[in-house]
């Protein structure tokens, strides 16, 4: 998991911690992981949803399919993808927003405890927060 802070956190009108439009929960499947990516991409899309995250999945068929370092290991894409995607001229994430990376291979069980606006939240000047494995 990989969230990068672009610029200010936006306040919400509500104060909800759901209120997350700014955050864009982001992921690169290919063939490799087609096997249980069927299953973890339409959990992940639903926990985005919950939270109210923009989801994200490249592959090597998309404009990402660039950053295809090594097709017999696709785990390093994430490196190329996630650089494009926080450079100033990316049109995906904006100054003002977060990217999220969770690998294709991982899904959330308990979709009510993971809250990416309150890590967030909880670290305003860190640009950069990095997960151990769980």
């Amino acid at each position: 998991m990989l969230v990068h802070q672009l610029g200010l956190l936006p306040g919400t009108a509500d104060g909800s911690s759901r209120a997350n439009s700014h955050i864009k929960l982001v992921t690169f499947a290919s063939n490799n992981t087609e096997v249980f990516a069927k299953h973890t991409l339409t959990l992940n899309k639903l926990f985005a949803k919950h939270w109210g995250m923009e989801f994200l999945c490249f592959d090597q068929h998309t404009e990402a399919g660039r950053f295809d370092m090594e097709p017999a290991d696709r785990r390093w894409n994430k490196v190329g993808l996630v650089l494009e995607l926080l450079s100033a001229d990316s049109p995906i994430v904006g100054k003002d927003e977060y990217l999220v990376w969770m690998d294709a291979d991982l899904i959330v069980l308990e979709m009510n405890n993971l809250d990416f606006g309150a890590i967030i939240r909880a670290h305003p000047r860190a640009e950069l927060i990095v997960s151990a494995e769980w």
